[in-house]
């Protein structure tokens, strides 16, 4: 995959920022009790969107333009219908999934080859890794389910007695082809363009994949500890669950920055051992505690703790109006926002940390 900085930058614009631009509204919608469904749909549409726009704005020869049109103004609605909260959004899937259908087909088979929109004709492949997933995707919540044993387990085993999970299984095959297209625009964009994009730059680093499977790995762990109460409830729900739950995605987050698993163990040795108070450390220290350090020390301590929170809760308690604590929260989100990219407009050096997967 051959691309320039315009257009990676167009598609950053699409499958990055408009997301990012869309938070505030998202939270003014989840404030509400209003339903967030559509956002979900919408950035699915995002990164193909990214890519197409691109490909017609650097004007390459042969794109199946049809196409690329329809799937960004689909785009567009989405777009549109986030912004103003719409409540249909599975009916521009459907129509437009039909019409991608309709012009993809259509097309010349070498506009498609050129630009990865062909299957090839492996269609029992893509039906195989489909079912091995619904089939250990089931497993798991059988076992899950079973592993909670009494009511739970006798209400699911009457589930799967009665015509529901069947009646979802016929309806799985036309369903997918009446809502094809957000989950086309999420493959496009990343497995098409942006994983050649990366892979031709910086190779395929099996490090990467092996720090990617682990960092999944140490989540997935204490999700399951969680899940069956090897880590308690009450431990979660109280103070000191919050600190563990801070430390264990710092230490997961540490994982998944490290450039091979040999330095994800000096910082973790670095962490938690070789402590000691010596002039040398000291002043090493001091040096990097400048006042920029310490400013986002005590800022990330507030946030981490729920101090913010806390304090709404208060305010509320003594009758503060829901608009004013939703006004404030876009208001800060969106203050936030915009010093986070001012920040890295005056940076030098700005490290995209996906790179590691």
């Amino acid at each position: 995959m051959k691309t320039n900085k315009k257009e990676l930058t167009v598609f950053a614009l699409c499958a990055y920022a408009i997301p990012f631009l869309m938070m505030p509204l998202l939270y003014i919608c989840l404030q509400n009790g209003r339903d967030t469904s559509i956002f979900a749909n919408a950035q699915m549409f995002y990164p193909a969107a990214g890519v197409m726009l691109a490909f017609l704005l650097a004007r390459r020869q042969g794109t199946p333009k049809r196409f690329y049109i329809l799937h960004i103004a689909a785009t567009a609605l989405m777009l549109a219908m986030s912004v103003l909260s719409a409540f249909l959004p599975h009916f521009v899937i459907i129509i437009a999934s039909v019409l991608g259908w309709i012009f993809l087909l259509t097309e010349k088979k070498t506009k498609r080859e050129d630009y990865g929109l062909r299957l090839h004709g492996k269609f029992l492949t893509a039906f195989a890794i489909c079912a091995y997933f619904l089939v250990v995707k089931t497993g798991m919540v059988f076992l899950s389910v079973a592993l909670q044993g009494g009511d739970a387990w006798a209400e699911y085993l009457t589930y799967w007695q009665s015509s529901a999970p069947w009646l979802m299984a016929l309806v799985l095959v036309p369903n997918f082809f009446l809502s094809f297209l957000p989950f086309f625009g999420e493959e496009y964009g990343w497995r098409y363009y942006l994983t050649p994009a990366l892979q031709g730059r910086f190779g395929a680093r099996r490090g990467a994949l092996a720090v990617g499977v682990l960092w999944g790995l140490w989540h997935g762990l204490f999700s399951t500890l969680e899940g069956i109460g090897v880590i308690p409830r009450r431990l979660r729900e109280s103070r000191l669950g919050h600190v563990y739950t801070m430390l264990v995605v710092i230490l997961g987050f540490t994982l998944f920055r490290a450039d091979t698993l040999a330095d994800a163990g000096v910082m973790f040795a670095a962490m938690f051992t070789g402590f000691s108070i010596e002039p040398a450390n000291t002043l090493a220290l001091i040096a990097l505690l400048d006042a920029k350090a310490v400013f986002l020390l005590i800022a990330a301590l507030i946030f981490a703790f729920g101090v913010p929170q806390w304090i709404w809760r208060q305010l509320q308690q003594r009758g503060l109006p829901q608009r004013a604590e939703t006004a404030a929260a876009a208001l800060g989100y969106s203050a936030l926002f915009g010093v986070s990219v001012l920040t890295l407009a005056g940076a030098t050096f700005n490290p995209f940390i996906y790179f590691q997967f």
